[in-house]
Formats: C-alpha cells, structure tokens, sequence
C-alpha cells in the first residue's frame, strides 16, 4: 500500500473517494427541504399543513408545523421515497383532503375530530400477513400508516421536539437510601451472594 515514496495512486483515489461519500453522507437533514415547486399541488400542500398541524399541534413546544415538517415531508417524496411510495403517500393527502368537503378548511377542533375518525378506520388491524416481525401490525390503510409515521418521525427528529419536548431527567428527585449501610447490613462477600 505504501510505497518508498509514501502513499501509492490506489490509497490516494480510495481515501478520496471515502472523503466524497463521507460529505454527501453528513449533508444536513435540512437539505431534505430543497424540492421542486410542482412536485404537491397547493391543495396537498395545504392538507399536509393541515394535517401535520393536527397530529402534532403547538402547545407549550412548537408544533409540526413550527419545525417544518410539511416542507421535510415534500423533500422526502422528491428525494427519497420510490415513485410508488410517492404516489400513494400524495393520494393519502388526496383522501385527507376530500374529509369534511376540505380538510384545510376546517377548524382545528374539527380537524382533530375528522382525523381521529379517519385514524381509527384506516390504522385498524388488518388480516394481511405481518411483513416485519418487529415493526407495527398490518393497518387497514398501510400508506396512511407510512404517512403518519413520517410526519411523527419529521417532528420527533427535529431540534426543537428532541430539546423542548422529549426532556430527560437522568434523576426525578434527590436519592435518598432507605437502608443505612453498616457493617452489618452489607455482606462482605461468601456464599450470601450466590
């Protein structure tokens, strides 16, 4: 590998080609966004706002609107979902637009009211055979299922929901022991252990 000059042609386009997989590999999550103008029309457009506001609205933390899921999710069909998984995925938004005789017309209390019915029918169990033994049970509607799920993995993988929302406390409370440790209370090893 190494020559008596240092390092030889072959290591030097290897560890320049890993350099370049390396870059596009860290590109920013956010470049996710960068999409085409036409790629939704502006009534899925506005149902996925719509409905990414309804599944995880703004409280106290921002919404999924607030991180920018809905343009996330219009860069995911654009540069990573299969021509088949984006035509069904835009179809969901064709469903959830046609609810209530216009879903992004509707207020929030009905949004949530018409989504919760929807959810129920098309996340209920279904006969078909499980395909991941790991992953969720079969739903009656699978690309409304991939469609939620994605929106909640947009949110979930955003700055704001990872720092605001999901906060980790390592200890809830002061520890304090209920047992004093003595000499007597703690065993110095021998067949007690086992």
């Amino acid at each position: 590998m190494m020559g008596a000059k240092g390092v030889d042609r072959r290591t030097l386009l290897a560890r320049a080609l890993l350099l370049v997989g390396a870059s596009v590999v860290s590109l920013p999550f956010e470049a996710l966004a960068a999409v085409e103008a036409d790629l939704l029309s502006d009534t899925q457009r506005a149902t996925l706002v719509a409905a990414a506001d309804t599944l995880v609205p703004q409280t106290d933390t921002p919404g999924a609107v607030d991180v920018g899921v809905p343009a996330l999710f219009e860069g995911l069909l654009a540069n990573w979902a299969a021509p088949a998984t984006a035509t069904a995925l835009a179809d969901v938004l064709d469903r959830l637009a046609a609810l209530g005789g216009g879903f992004a017309a509707l207020s929030a209390a009905e949004r949530k009211a018409t989504l919760q019915a929807f959810d129920a029918a098309a996340l209920a169990p279904s006969d078909a055979p499980r395909a991941n033994p790991f992953g969720p049970p079969p739903a009656a509607d699978p690309a409304y299922q991939q469609f939620k799920e994605l929106v909640l993995t947009l949110y979930y993988l955003s700055q704001p929901a990872l720092t605001q929302e999901l906060a980790y406390t390592h200890v809830p409370g002061r520890w304090e022991s209920s047992v004093i440790v003595t000499s007597a209370t703690r065993p110095q090893g021998g067949p007690g252990m086992f």
